[in-house]
């Protein structure tokens, strides 16, 4: 089995032939490119080495992330090895066919806003139209403990603009969540934009861990780590089987009830979808200030509606130096209904355990008993100084009926340039608390802390403390990395 201190010494070998030889190829002028493609960013390669917790138990790692452009595809790889505390290689990463798809971080053709985009691998920041029905979602929440490999696809010929999704290539039997949205630009004494919106989850339990992938879910599983039908098979194929001692055993606590085995994932499969059609109007459209204003309805599927009247969006970039962008919209839901049901931490609100029901409970089963409600949404983006400092904040509040329900919404992001700070390459940070009752308690399902601080140590060297906390069931998962990352460019 191969250790790590025998990998590292062959992966340095590796790297001093294979770098040099890749940003040679690169240096060269780029020739028969199309003339300046969307390829123009330059070859950019990092190396990482540090810790990591997956799944409670403690990993030495070390990853290469290579970024490729070519033309107009891009290449994104996380060649990512982990060593357990004796040494040994995670094999469970590199023992299926599908494990290498893992490896792939994204493909793209293209960019957004072009004729063409396709993006497959891991997907982030996903509006579609006005977000009433999704809005900033991401399928790599989790990563790296969770690797989904989705699909975005977005077509711009005429007037016509349409984008489609799939969050997971390993979901596509059930399906898992997919849809799309298509939007026709016009002019009937004014400039207007009509969109239609279609999302479907074809089994929202999906989103339940299943850590030994043996189709049942953790909290229901009754050999964890354990395939719990071969056990079971194993269980009555013992010499002397008697199924009445076994029931004893059963009986007493000694042993799992294998007479009555809880629904696998698939067996267990709700699905949720909502459709939503939108109107824009674009009032002003210059290089320094855009105004737009909006309506839209939108209806989950034997459940509620919702609409935003009106909804209003301004940009404006102050010279070269300088931009906000602010929007707001009133909001009118019926009973039953959700504004932004797929949104950034729908991944892991799909389904949750309920301790108190000893049940999973999906996120439209959440609905149920919702009442009526009226409030407002409101953003901000402001942008300094060309990317110096970035903040964005999203906050939403509703007035419902039954004063217990949590009535309030808050996202929040933040990054700052750091080239006038000596030795500190890197500083982001983030919030999010998709519903809450009180806002910054950190103990409420769906809320998302976390944040990056990369220190410079020299040669193209840098130290990286990742931390990020997710919040569900009650509990805080925490995703934390050091990692040294090497630039190679």
């Amino acid at each position: 089995m191969l250790k790590f201190r025998q990998f590292i010494a062959i992966t340095s070998l590796i790297l001093m032939v294979l770098v040099p030889m890749v940003c040679s190829l690169y240096a060269q002028p780029r020739i028969g490119m199309g003339g300046g493609g969307e390829g123009g960013d330059d070859f950019s390669m990092n190396g990482a080495m540090g810790a990591t917790i997956i799944n409670g138990k403690s990993y030495q790692y070390f990853s290469l992330r290579p970024d490729i452009p070519i033309w107009k595809f891009g290449l994104g790889l996380d060649l990512s090895f982990y060593f357990d505390e004796e040494g040994n290689l995670r094999e469970e990463d590199w023992d299926e066919t599908a494990d290498f798809i893992d490896k792939i971080y994204y493909i793209r053709y293209g960019k957004p806003g072009q004729p063409l985009y396709v993006r497959a691998g891991s997907l982030e920041e996903i509006t579609l139209g006005y977000g009433l029905v999704m809005r900033r979602y991401s399928n790599a929440i989790e990563w790296p403990q969770v690797k989904r490999i989705g699909l975005q696809t977005e077509m711009n010929f005429g007037r016509i603009k349409t984008v489609a999704l799939l969050n997971n290539f390993r979901e596509m039997d059930s399906p898992g969540l997919v849809g799309g949205r298509i939007s026709y630009r016009t002019n009937i004494g004014l400039p207007m934009i009509f969109g239609a919106t279609v999302m479907h989850d074809g089994n929202q339990f999906l989103g339940a861990n299943d850590d030994d992938e043996d189709g049942y879910p953790d909290y229901q599983d009754m050999f964890p780590g354990d395939h719990d039908d071969e056990e079971i098979e194993e269980i009555k194929n013992i010499p002397g089987y008697n199924e009445i001692y076994t029931r004893s055993l059963i009986e007493r606590g000694l042993l799992p009830d294998i007479y009555n085995q809880p629904l696998t994932i698939n067996e267990q499969a709700e699905s949720i979808t909502e459709f939503c059609v939108d109107v824009g109007i674009p009032l002003v459209n210059t290089p320094l200030m855009n105004v737009s204003v909006y309506a839209q309805a939108a209806q989950i599927a034997d459940r509620g509606r919702g609409y935003t009247v009106p909804g209003i969006i301004w940009w404006i970039k102050a010279a070269e130096m300088v931009s906000f962008q602010v929007s707001g919209e009133y909001r009118i839901f019926e009973e039953e209904f959700m504004g932004d049901f797929f949104n950034y931490s729908y991944e892991i609100e799909r389904v949750r355990w309920n301790p108190a029901g000893n049940a999973y409970i999906t996120k439209e089963q959440s609905l149920e008993g919702i009442p009526s409600a009226q409030g407002f949404y409101a953003d901000l983006e402001i942008n300094l100084f060309k990317n110096m400092f970035v903040v964005y904040g999203a906050y939403t509040q509703m007035a419902y009926d039954d004063e217990d329900l949590p009535s309030k919404a808050f996202y929040s992001s933040a990054s700052l340039n750091t080239e006038f700070i000596p030795k500190i390459d890197l500083v982001e940070g983030y919030f999010q608390q998709p519903t809450a009752e009180k806002l910054f308690s950190k103990d409420q399902d769906g809320t998302v802390i976390g944040y990056r601080v990369g220190a410079t140590m020299g040669g193209g060297v840098m130290l990286v403390y990742d931390n990020k906390t997710i919040y569900y069931n009650g509990e805080p998962n925490k995703i934390m990395t050091i990692e040294t990352v090497i630039k190679f460019k």
